[in-house]
């Protein structure tokens, strides 16, 4: 476990990276390979230099490569150092009336270099604080500016001139944040309060065998994963033909003894393993019955000439919000697989990128020769194999005790068309939480609950967080920030009468 965890602390060949430039100024996904490629201002840069470095380690570019330099500060923390030690020459607390901005024009003359002199210094392998320096002291306006206004032209042309980057191990609190800010349609408008209060509210934790159904690309059932820490076992459920992508899972480095704790199965052969037991139990209580045929508590009818129709049985009762067809439901999962931004080379719109891989992996043609050419679905392994299908024994397992702990995260489906058939595979007293962005559909699951007493202890709990910029003489409330982080509702599901 010693060198387990020691791996952990470094980015080893292959492994995923959180990519910070300039302290949250923008947030890239890479995978480091030698022959991976990221953009870095206005030049493609190889991501060898980061390989086997420790985690939190920054670079910068100079002459066309990554060279790691001392980490930088926080912004925060830095800027908060910068306001308690200002310059001499620009205290604002000594001098009542001080100085403000009224007499500066920007008329682009205050600054003595030209263009021509800074390319000249970058010809002369001059760094970026020494290009940041000398504009600061050919600058006739920047003594005359206030403290704030000096930080920010620091900033400014740090950005422009000294870029640096930080690679950040993905966690996913790190991968929520950074979905929230570039694509949150992809998470279902998740925050991290939000995912932290459906864990502790499904009381997950070590050992626990907890039912998952994530259509918000992974980040449920990453984040269950990640708070096992592969101990006991995850069941992701879909129901759809082809299973919805988990993204985010394969963000996460997980170790293999944590990537094999993930099970993904049907609600069909979930609703039809707890239909034929039931169906046993019957038979067992009434041997001289001459049909095998049961009724569950999900509504599915078990019959020996419609086994074979146990997987249609098992999803006849969910609904979407729009009520489509089945064949509407795969296209809506195409869609989502073409949509998401994080398979993307590079957006336009703000949404998350990733390195370009370089070598792309070959692929034979008729004629003997080899094409360099790598489909999007070949891109999206990485991901989709983390999951793998229960065997017999896992599903009579789940079937005979039930799940501890339920998390439902699927903003296209109606919450009470998912809850009246995954509530029965829970065993009594086991908490459930469901997510969803707005309010009614909750409020109509609730009701149903409490009119079909399947549960007890319901309650709609909103999440509220406010995030404070904490600085001396400057501390109030963020000027931006999210007004609701969704809706959950949870309960404890009790045994039917």
């Amino acid at each position: 476990m010693e060198e387990e965890s020691e791996l952990q602390q470094v980015a080893r060949l292959g492994s995923n990276v959180l990519v910070d430039f300039n302290n949250g100024d923008r947030l890239t996904f890479a995978r480091l390979l030698p022959s991976a490629s990221l953009k870095v201002g206005n030049s493609m840069c190889s991501l060898a230099p980061l390989i086997n470095a420790p985690y939190g380690s920054a670079f910068e570019l100079q002459r066309g490569s990554l060279v790691q330099i001392p980490p930088p500060l926080p912004a925060d923390l830095a800027e908060a150092q910068a306001a308690l030690n200002p310059p001499a020459d620009s205290m604002l607390c000594d001098e009542p009336r001080g100085r403000d901005n009224r007499s500066l024009v920007d008329d682009n003359t205050a600054q003595k270099l030209s263009a021509q002199d800074i390319d000249r210094m970058r010809t002369d392998c001059a760094s970026g604080k020494d290009i940041v320096d000398a504009l600061i002291a050919n600058s006739s306006t920047f003594h005359n500016k206030t403290a704030y206004s000096q930080e920010k032209y620091k900033k400014k042309k740090q950005k422009k001139y000294a870029p640096f980057l930080v690679i950040r191990r993905p966690s996913t609190r790190r991968i929520c944040e950074a979905y929230a800010v570039k694509c949150p349609p992809k998470i279902g408008f998740m925050r991290m309060d939000t995912v932290a209060l459906m864990l502790s509210l499904g009381n997950v934790g070590a050992h626990a065998e907890v039912l998952v159904m994530d259509m918000v690309s992974g980040l449920l059932t990453a984040a269950v994963v990640e708070r096992m820490g592969g101990f006991g076992s995850i069941c992701s459920v879909h129901c759809a033909a082809k299973p919805p992508p988990l993204d985010i899972v394969g963000l996460l480095n997980l170790t293999p003894s944590m990537a094999n704790r993930v099970f993904r199965v049907s609600i069909s052969e979930l609703t039809s393993a707890l239909a034929r037991d039931d169906a046993c139990g019957l038979l067992k209580e009434s041997p001289h019955t001459g049909s095998a045929q049961a009724t569950t508590d999900t509504g599915v009818c078990l019959d020996d000439d419609n086994n074979k129709n146990g997987s249609e049985n098992g999803t006849e009762g969910l609904n979407k919000n729009a009520k489509p067809s089945a064949d509407d439901d795969l296209n809506i999962h195409k869609e989502a697989e073409q949509a998401m931004c994080i398979d993307t080379k590079q957006t336009s719109g703000g949404d998350i990128e990733v390195a370009t891989q370089g070598e792309e992996l070959p692929v034979a043609k008729e004629d003997g020769r080899v094409e360099q050419n790598v489909s999007a679905k070949k891109r999206n392994s990485n991901a989709a194999r983390y999951g793998r299908k229960p065997d017999s024994e896992d599903l009579s397992h789940w079937v005979k005790h039930g799940f501890t702990g339920l998390l439902m995260g699927a903003p296209e489906y109606e919450p009470w068309s998912v809850t009246q058939i995954l509530l029965p595979l829970l065993s009594p007293s086991s908490p459930f939480a469901i997510y969803h962005q707005y309010l009614q559909p909750l409020a109509d699951c609730m009701h149903e609950l409490q009119v079909s007493r399947m549960a007890v202890a319901l309650e709609i709990v909103e999440p509220w967080l406010r995030e404070y910029q904490v600085l001396p003489s400057r501390t109030h409330p963020h000027m931006q920030m999210n007004a609701t982080g969704g809706y959950i509702l949870t309960g404890i599901k009790i045994a039917p009468n």
